[in-house]
């Protein structure tokens, strides 16, 4: 059985980031996932602060959607869809000779079409959300991920050379930054550098934040499991005598481990020069939360914050920020309030 290299490319949006110089800033994502980046026309985004990333995935495609794919290169019929009206059912491409060439949605392909599209889109998704999160992480922000439909995917049987575009329903994202964050030379090294992965308390905490204000009861429950698994991860890092309290049933309640374990940890660099002592205000906010976030699972009531669920969610991803720094990550002292401390 025939098969060919296919070159397949899936553009996502990210906006709110400052203008900032691309050349040499496309990389490998894994062997045959390539992130390439480019700034959006401005008249076509209405803003020059939209990065456009582009993820590109070679795959080896075999059998009849090598078929159906050469067809469509060559702009030739695929034999099917030809007695619907021209409307949403096909995608009008123009051709070199001017003639439009109806490409029907992707809806009314065969099933080993179908399955080939929603593997590419189960992959664009994964890349798509491991890229934007560790930039929210990087820069400190907090951004969200929106699903929109595009007919811009295209494919290239000669490497990126020439390109042919994909059937239309083929769904990807835009994220948009809440602040707008500047990525320094710093930043890039570290978005392209694979030993450094987005911790598990930020992609729990990015949930909680998500939620605040639909359903403050599970923004409260997730914030609080991103706080205890920041402080074990931290403990596990450090591989001290205290490493026992992350497994055993008798943990200390987490602001006893800001407040008596945290401080006692070896440090090294810079991270030894970071203060460990919280204020009494701090601690006693994660005291309270903690005694909320226990009420409610117990009980099943939530405890009202007086100034809403935000400026607890807030001190929590200082505090995460924290943990990373005393860590080892320099960068996120930057992104600490430091008047948390005495």
């Amino acid at each position: 059985m025939s098969r060919a290299k296919v070159k397949f490319s899936f553009p996502f949006y990210i906006q709110g980031i400052r203008d900032y110089d691309l050349t040499k800033k496309n990389f490998w994502f894994d062997s045959n996932v390539e992130i390439a980046w480019s700034h959006a026309h401005k008249e076509y985004q209405g803003s020059n602060d939209t990065l456009v990333c582009r993820i590109n995935i070679t795959k080896w495609v075999e059998g009849e959607n090598l078929n159906l794919l050469q067809k469509i290169s060559k702009e030739e019929d695929l034999g099917f869809a030809e007695d619907l009206q021209v409307s949403r059912a096909h995608s009008i491409v123009p051709k070199l000779d001017g003639e439009p060439y109806h490409l029907p949605n992707s809806q009314y392909f065969p099933q080993t079409f179908k399955s080939l599209k929603s593997d590419l889109y189960d992959e664009a998704k994964s890349i798509i959300a491991a890229v934007t999160e560790k930039i929210w992480w990087l820069t400190g922000r907090t951004g969200i991920l929106q699903t929109y439909q595009s007919i811009t995917s295209s494919f290239s049987f000669d490497d990126g050379q020439t390109w042919s575009p994909m059937p239309s329903s083929f769904i990807f994202c835009v994220a948009r930054a809440q602040q707008k964050p500047r990525l320094t030379d710093d930043t890039w090294t570290a978005i392209k550098d694979k030993s450094i992965e987005l911790p598990l308390h930020h992609s729990i905490f990015r949930e909680a934040w998500g939620l605040r204000t639909q359903n403050s009861r599970s923004a409260l429950i997730m914030s609080m499991t991103a706080l205890e698994t920041a402080t074990k991860w931290l403990i596990a890092q450090k591989g001290t005598a205290v490493e026992p309290y992350i497994v055993e049933a008798s943990a200390p309640p987490i602001f006893k481990i800001f407040d008596e374990i945290i401080p006692r940890l070896p440090y090294t660099g810079f991270a030894k020069d970071i203060p460990k002592k919280l204020t009494k205000k701090c601690i006693d906010e994660i005291k309270k939360s903690t005694l909320k976030r226990n009420v409610l699972i117990h009980r099943g009531e939530m405890l009202k914050f007086s100034k809403g669920i935000e400026p607890w969610l807030k001190l929590v991803k200082n505090l995460l920020y924290y943990i990373d720094a005393i860590a080892g990550y320099d960068w996120a002292w930057s992104h600490v309030d430091q008047e948390m401390f005495e």
